[in-house]
């Protein structure tokens, strides 16, 4: 049993590299993985000794929400469910005894070799590791399974408390940073004196790039061809360097998969946007036919966006958090002056 555990609660249709998904998680035994999904995995390798599966639907998942916040919340969406994160250690604990760290993982995350990046000695001294949501791990214990329910969010006029997070069907990133327009609770752990460590290498990429662009690696990696893959770990490889990174993120992708890469196989390359042998060429003709792919989709990705933007509560959001930052002094001020005339009735 690993010391850290990280919970995926995954509804619908899976990605289609779903096998090398999970192939990552059985090299990486130094994790362990909670899978709870609603979708038939017969199909699936899922034999391993770090993942565990539970069957549950998403209105399963939304009751035991609520059992935990004790009021109504909106989940209508798969993708909502990010917004509840901060909640795993409640909503989980029955699972998470044990654990010094929890955390969660998405489905389009492939994962190097983490336990050359996760040493005890390396994050033993912070409270989080990741700011992000996407993969993210935290110390598993009260003050911080219960930091979604502080108060002190509304401390910050540009912090979205959870009040108002479980009351709107639009994503809030409260999972992690947040937005320009409102933060996280990433954001908040800083403010509140917790400590993030969020300089690990890794390839969190550039969606609105056909090929790898990345933050969070070395400036002369900031732009890389390719990703090879190995039981040895994940290096990601440019004219001029190689750097190991403990993953990819590979987020709103359409990733093809080579006919070459097999459902057992952990040697492979990726590259923009597939997967494909350690052995294999791309001609420049598929490359070129990928990356008029990929800016179909992207276009279609951002309109899709905008229209569903449009027509949900996201402008409610922002326009609830425009007001906040403009009346967030006075608003401290009024709920003061109420307090102070309840006093004084008593």
């Amino acid at each position: 049993m690993s010391n850290k555990l990280l919970i995926v609660p995954y509804f619908g249709k899976l990605p289609n590299y779903f096998q090398i998904w999970l192939n990552r998680i059985q090299l990486n035994n130094n994790l362990d993985f909670l899978l709870f999904t609603d979708q038939n995995l017969d199909n699936y390798n899922v034999q391993f000794r770090n993942l565990k599966i539970i069957k549950m639907s998403l209105a399963e998942l939304k009751k035991n929400i609520e059992f935990v916040t004790g009021t109504r919340i909106k989940l209508h969406k798969a993708y909502k469910v990010n917004d509840y994160r901060p909640l795993f250690g409640e909503i989980f604990s029955k699972y998470t005894q044990g654990y010094l760290w929890i955390g969660t993982i998405d489905t389009d995350v492939i994962l190097g070799n983490t336990s050359h990046f996760l040493t005890d000695e390396l994050i033993q001294n912070y409270d989080r590791i990741n700011g992000n949501g996407h993969f993210s791990i935290w110390k598993n214990n009260n003050k911080l399974n219960e930091l979604w329910k502080s108060k002190g969010q509304n401390k910050y006029k540009d912090v979205i408390p959870f009040d108002l997070v479980r009351l709107l069907n639009a994503n809030a990133a409260f999972d992690e940073y947040g937005w320009k327009f409102g933060k996280g609770i990433s954001t908040f752990m800083i403010r509140e004196g917790y400590t993030i460590q969020d300089t690990l290498s890794r390839a969190d990429l550039d969606f609105n790039f056909s090929g790898f662009r990345s933050e969070h690696i070395n400036q002369s990696m900031k732009n890389f061809a390719k990703i090879e893959v190995n039981k040895e770990g994940m290096f990601a490889i440019n004219e001029s360097d190689v750097q190991e990174i403990m993953y990819v993120h590979l987020q709103k992708r359409s990733m093809d998969v080579s006919r070459f890469v097999g459902s057992s196989e952990n040697k492979f390359n990726i590259i923009p946007n597939k997967f494909i042998s350690d052995d294999e060429c791309i001609t420049e003709n598929e490359k070129e036919k990928m990356l008029r792919k990929f800016n179909i989709e992207r276009k279609h990705r951002i309109f899709k966006t905008r229209r569903k933007n449009l027509f949900s509560d996201y402008i409610v959001l922002r326009m609830i958090m425009w007001f906040r930052s403009k009346h967030h002094g006075k608003m401290k001020k009024y709920k003061k002056n109420i307090k102070s005339m309840r006093r004084d009735i008593k």
